[in-house]
């Protein structure tokens, strides 16, 4: 459906005006403040349902009443006011017949109405790129999914990363061992063997003193002499006197070896951990490289609206350039594609700021509009008179 008649009585700056366009470009033109926009602006009011509440003042000041007529061919549209704050809406069949629920049925034309070419040039890539999205075949719940899934993975490796941070830390706060030991000393048992071993030297001490003092009395106590001679020659003196020292040596050094050992596990569990973390990071780095090369083949697969346009996580692309990089008249020509490639039964566009656009940009909007058989409303800023329908006080003063 295209707008095949525009009437329009003391909405905003309009006094009165009665449009039946022809062609796809329908330029309206004039200085500035004449109702240019007010007369862009009706369509969207005559569509917009609670969207008209945008319009604080939709009765022409001075004036009790306004309203809009839009025949969009399979039916007409009817807004009028007689108060700024409420509007009466009446949606009719080619038959004239009434149709129930009319707000309903325009507001699934509403969101199509309201893409303009200029204004999708001026946002930030992430909205472009939402908006190509919109009008491409991709699988939006696909899409959501893996936007999910890579969130989740994500944090979850933004959480072990801080854990990998923390346990790195830890390592290298940790000296290198050299030679660790393979095990720790019990200074307890060490300390128990030395005490058995100087106590069997004390015993052996005492009875080889005892020996001397039997030998004065040898031959009375030679039984004795002989049976403690040879419980003292079954004692391992030379032995035991070097185990002591070793016992004592070892007790000494006992401390420096444990903290060695302990030092030494203590980086074996640093290494283990720093390594887990290592790993369970490069793994969910993959995860989210598996999410974003899935993401990318879904929107290469997808339907552009035009050849050479693409998209990633970064934005829009044409031919591989940034769209914020290419030329004014490009951005407009891809934009308007973008717009054009809606599937909408309303193929109508709504531009502002159109005197931004030099002659080329507007005879290349107007071929495109008539191939995808779209019908333009553009408004510009002219004072020659000598463009489009040229609007005046609110009131149209020459067709062009």
């Amino acid at each position: 459906m295209k707008i095949l008649g525009l009437q329009v009585q003391n909405f905003k700056r309009i006094k009165a005006i009665n449009i039946h366009p022809k062609g796809n470009m329908v330029v309206l033109s004039g200085r500035n403040g004449q109702g240019k926009s007010s007369a862009i602006d009706s369509i969207w009011a005559a569509l917009g349902g609670e969207s008209g509440k945008e319009i604080p003042i939709p009765i022409r000041v001075g004036q009790a009443r306004a309203d809009i007529r839009l025949d969009l061919g399979e039916v007409v549209v009817t807004r009028s006011w007689t108060d700024n704050d409420k509007s009466y809406l009446k949606v009719e069949g080619k038959d004239g017949v009434a149709m129930k629920s009319p707000q309903t049925l325009l507001d699934g034309w509403v969101s199509d109405l309201t893409f303009d070419p200029l204004e999708f040039s001026r946002q930030d890539a992430n909205a472009q790129r939402k908006m190509l999205i919109n009008v491409s075949n991709l699988d939006t719940n696909a899409l959501a999914e893996l936007d999910l899934k890579r969130q989740r993975h994500y944090d979850d490796r933004t959480m072990v990363n801080r854990e990998l941070r923390d346990a790195e830390s830890a390592l290298s706060s940790l000296p290198h061992v050299e030679n660790p030991p393979s095990e720790e000393i019990s200074v307890s048992d060490t300390a128990r063997k030395l005490q058995e071993v100087q106590s069997q030297n004390s015993a052996c001490e005492r009875d080889r003193l005892e020996w001397v003092s039997i030998g004065e009395q040898i031959e009375t106590l030679q039984q004795k002499k002989q049976s403690i001679s040879a419980k003292w020659n079954a004692y391992p003196v030379n032995e035991n006197n070097d185990l002591e020292e070793e016992l004592i040596l070892l007790i000494a050094n006992a401390e420096i070896q444990n903290n060695s050992f302990r030092l030494y596990q203590q980086r074996l569990v640093a290494e283990k951990k720093f390594m887990s973390k290592q790993s369970e990071s490069a793994l969910l780095t993959t995860g989210i490289e598996q999410v974003d090369s899935e993401k990318i083949r879904i929107m290469t697969s997808a339907q552009m609206p035009m050849q050479g346009l693409t998209m990633d996580e970064n934005g829009v692309f044409f031919n591989g350039t940034p769209f914020k990089q290419l030329s004014s008249a490009e951005q407009l020509r891809i934009a308007s594609a973008i717009a054009m490639a809606k599937k909408s039964d309303l193929r109508i566009l709504l531009i502002k700021d159109g005197s931004l656009m030099d002659e080329q940009s507007m005879e290349m909007l107007h071929a495109m509009a008539a191939e995808h058989d779209y019908q333009i409303w553009l408004e510009k800023v002219d004072s020659s008179g000598n463009v489009g329908i040229v609007i005046e006080e609110g009131e149209v003063v020459k067709e062009n």
